[in-house]
């Protein structure tokens, strides 16, 4: 996308963001058709694959859609995303979901965060708390049933084509994530292609499959922060609040209806919210922007990936080697490694070394890439690291 303007103005274009507030927003989708080439630079398949390699499986970010029978199968010994089983998964029908996303890529979170400054800059507060989704969707696969989603959405078409339907006139609030109810008629269905992006309003009512290609999409949630989002975050002070804490007479409620003196009581008591003590101590001590989750450091991920024979590591010691009846392990202050017995050759070498040295030195590895690939495990679970770290 080229930058004469503001990353909103661009993405929208031709409608002009006074045509997206007043027509679309919170309102109904918009579709963009755009250059194919427009979202270049910010993800595609080869880069999503290796960015699945730096993800542990307790992190609970990724999962397959629908899920295999042998789903125990995605995490790895060493407590990584098995790439392999994943691709595998695809192969055979599955869509691979990765949440947070922008933890990960330093492209999305760059996108993410232009998106949600420019709706600053429109007079919308943000509550902090939507990330951004990455789904490869094999063909002929359909990876949710028909939901809305508590944030706004906006959708990237990065590779392939996908189908899109919309159900009903208006956004449905009544339960973020319900199925299309039977009486919401389908009154949108359009297909994106690589450089097309759709709007898709906070419980607006969609789902989406692929044809006879693949698909591969960003989703980037906004959620934009509600007078019904600040109430939700002081509710729970009310608690601690003997006004609202009181038991109600008969004379306030019957066979479960408010009276009208009920209905005087609840009036009284919501419009008198700000002036409550466990309100206002709660409104300065419960932050509304809450704060975004940490990021990890992108040039690690960068350096990790970009790791060859000729990179100069260090071991983390002290580091010790433990010999087991039927594995060995390496154990070091900030991490462990275990592996079968036919390792402890390469694993007594690595605790001997007392200076810088080269991936290709490692020894017992029977080419370079299972040195490269050995080596980064080795790095992420941290028993090594880069000679200029220390």
């Amino acid at each position: 996308m080229t930058k004469h303007s503001s990353l909103l103005t661009r993405l929208l274009s031709p409608v002009s963001k006074d045509t997206f507030v007043s027509n679309y927003m919170m309102r109904k989708p918009l579709i963009i058709q755009g250059e194919k080439q427009r979202f270049d630079g910010i993800l595609n398949l080869q880069q999503f694959f290796d960015l699945i390699r730096t993800l542990r499986h307790e992190s609970g970010v990724l999962s397959l859609r629908p899920h295999p029978p042998d789903l125990i199968r995605l995490q790895k010994s060493d407590g990584y995303i098995n790439l392999p089983y994943v691709v595998d998964a695809y192969s055979k029908g599955c869509s691979v979901h990765v949440t947070d996303f922008e933890r990960i890529s330093r492209p999305v979170k760059t996108f993410q965060s232009e998106l949600e400054k420019d709706i600053k800059k429109m007079g919308f507060a943000i509550d902090h708390g939507a990330g951004c989704s990455v789904f490869l969707t094999p063909h002929h696969s359909q990876a949710l049933t028909p939901h809305s989603d508590p944030s706004d959405l906006f959708i990237l078409q990065i590779g392939g084509r996908k189908r899109w339907k919309f159900y009903g006139e208006a956004p449905f609030f009544g339960a973020p994530g319900v199925s299309a109810p039977e009486d919401f008629p389908c009154t949108l269905e359009v297909t994106l292609n690589p450089g097309d992006m759709a709007y898709i309003p906070r419980g607006f009512v969609h789902h989406a499959m692929t044809d006879d290609d693949f698909s591969l999409a960003i989703t980037i949630g906004v959620r934009l922060l509600t007078w019904f989002g600040v109430v939700e975050k002081l509710i729970p002070s009310l608690e601690n609040d003997l006004t609202f804490m009181t038991p109600l007479t008969p004379l306030e409620i019957d066979n479960r209806f408010l009276t009208e003196e009920g209905s005087k009581k609840l009036f009284y008591l919501l419009s008198n919210l700000g002036t409550l003590p466990a309100l206002q101590e709660s409104l300065y001590t419960t932050p509304v922007d809450l704060e975004e989750k940490p990021v990890v450091d992108f040039s690690f991920v960068n350096r990790v990936n970009e790791l060859s024979m000729k990179t100069l590591l260090n071991v983390k010691h002290p580091i010790s080697l433990i010999e087991q009846a039927e594995f060995v392990q390496l154990q070091g202050p900030h991490g462990e490694m275990k592996g079968p017995l036919k390792m402890k050759r390469v694993f007594e070498w690595l605790a001997d070394q007392k200076y810088h040295f080269l991936v290709s030195d490692i020894v017992d590895m029977s080419d370079a890439e299972t040195s490269v690939a050995f080596a980064k495990q080795l790095i992420l679970k941290g028993l090594l690291s880069f000679a200029d770290e220390v």
